[in-house]
């Protein structure tokens, strides 16, 4: 196809527009640290080497193989993940369970429906 159509087109024009935006905020986020860690308070000076801790203040009892938070007693379904930038879900909370059949799902349904249509035609009910 050496002649795009109209709907290729657009996502031509929005793929370096979302390329800009996801490196921005990847920018942004390498900067602030996580939490806002390295971010200076406005009513404070920054110190570089405070003695003050800086990420997780957690219990490791809460943290199941270091990576899945699961503590009953928080009402927060997002944490700030142990390490690195980002969150991470709340395994006690249902709603956590949820979120996590919804996003293993999405790719599922688009799967489901294309073989769907291919099946019957290969003799399959």
């Amino acid at each position: 196809m050496l002649v795009p159509r109209r709907g290729d087109l657009t996502i031509v024009a929005l793929l370096p527009l979302f390329l800009v935006f996801v490196l921005v905020a990847i920018v942004m986020l390498a900067r602030l640290g996580q939490g806002g860690s390295r971010m200076p308070a406005t009513d404070e000076p920054r110190i570089p080497n405070s003695s003050v801790p800086v990420g997780d203040r957690t219990l490791d009892r809460y943290w199941k193989l270091g990576v899945f938070y699961f503590n009953r007693d928080d009402s927060a379904v997002l944490v700030e993940k142990r390490f690195g930038l980002g969150y991470s879900l709340n395994f006690a909370r249902p709603t956590a369970w949820i979120i996590l059949l919804l996003v293993l799902m999405g790719p599922l349904i688009p799967i489901v429906a294309h073989l769907s249509r291919f099946l019957p035609k290969l003799g399959v009910k």
